[in-house]
Order: C-alpha cells, then sequence, then structure tokens
C-alpha cells in the first residue's frame, strides 16, 4: 500500500502503480554472477523487492549499494536492510552515484540495476544518470534495467551496447530488460 501511495504523492519518481513482479525480481537478479561480483548498485529500489533477492544471492564479501530517492520508501529499506553486513542503503538521487561511491572508497562496480522510470525524468537528468552509471561501471560491467517502453533505446546507445533484451510478460506492466555493457568511447 505504501508504494501506492507513494506513486499517487509523486508519479515522476515512481514509475508504476505496484512494485515489480516476483516474475520481473527474478529474471532481473538472474543475470548476475554472483561469484564475481564485488559490487552491485541497485538504483530506485522503491519497498525492496530486487534487493531481498540480491540479499539472498550475494557472497558475504559483496558490497550492495541500495539507492531510494523517496524518503518514505528509504526509511522502509533502511528498517529492513540495514542490518545485514555490506548493504549500505542511501537517500540519494542516481545523480549523485559516482560521488556516492567514492565517498564509500569504491571506484568501479561489477553490476548496476535499476528500475528508475527514465522516461518520467528530463533529458537533462537522464544523461546526467546515464554518465554516472558508465563512469561508474567496471569495463566489464553490466548495467541491467527494465523499462516498459523502449522509448529510449537510443538515450541508451550513446553509453552503452544492448548485450540483451528480454520482455517480461508476467509484470504489470510488462516490461523489458536490457543487459547493456559499456560502449568503448
Amino acid at each position: 500500500m505504501i508504494f501506492f501511495k507513494e506513486f499517487l504523492r509523486n508519479t515522476k519518481q515512481i514509475g508504476s502503480i505496484i512494485p515489480s513482479s516476483s516474475f520481473l525480481s527474478k529474471a532481473i537478479v538472474s543475470k548476475i554472477n554472483y561469484k564475481t561480483a564485488n559490487v552491485i548498485v541497485e538504483l530506485g529500489a522503491g519497498t525492496g523487492v530486487f534487493t531481498e533477492m540480491l540479499i539472498n544471492n550475494l557472497n558475504p564479501n559483496t558490497k550492495l549499494f541500495v539507492f531510494e530517492i523517496n524518503s518514505l520508501l528509504y526509511k522502509t529499506l533502511y528498517n529492513k536492510f540495514s542490518h545485514f553486513e555490506n548493504i549500505y542503503i542511501i537517500n540519494a538521487s542516481a545523480e549523485n552515484l559516482t560521488n556516492i561511491l567514492s565517498f564509500y572508497g569504491v571506484n568501479k562496480v561489477d553490476y548496476i540495476l535499476s528500475g528508475l522510470p527514465f522516461l518520467n525524468f528530463s533529458p537533462t537528468l537522464r544523461s546526467c544518470i546515464f554518465i554516472n552509471i558508465y563512469s561508474s561501471l567496471k569495463l566489464s560491467g553490466e548495467l541491467i534495467l527494465f523499462q516498459y517502453t523502449k522509448f529510449l533505446e537510443n538515450e541508451f546507445k550513446d553509453f552503452f551496447e544492448i548485450n540483451n533484451l528480454e520482455k517480461v510478460y508476467l509484470n504489470f506492466p510488462p516490461a523489458n530488460i536490457y543487459t547493456l555493457v559499456k560502449k568503448i568511447k
């Protein structure tokens, strides 16, 4: 219920009326190689549907940074997950990703997962976030994100190559999962 209330309160920050389905969550977190991942970032964690699945699969030494800009959802995430070792719940925008990771002594990450409603953001904000994601990923890192439309593919392609595209129909609304890798510039 909290998710729906926050959606009504701020539709620019929250892109759906309900959290992601377990089918979408499983499809996204299954794309991670947990044996080799040292640092994973989740952008726009909402109520923590992906976060919980990530925590259940993490190696003990893997660091997980969970970003949520909405204060109420952040508090929910903090109460649920902050007691886990190597889990960092951050109440900040993804446009500050590089600076925040640097504060924690992290230069590059293996995976970034995102459920951010990019289409709700201005082109300037989208570009800023994509630059931060690009700068934060290892050369071999992957951006795994879902979107409900394909309208932003050309913007993704400014920074990333589409390695894989998967449609998850058992979600409301159905979602596209993109696995993106850094373009060499």
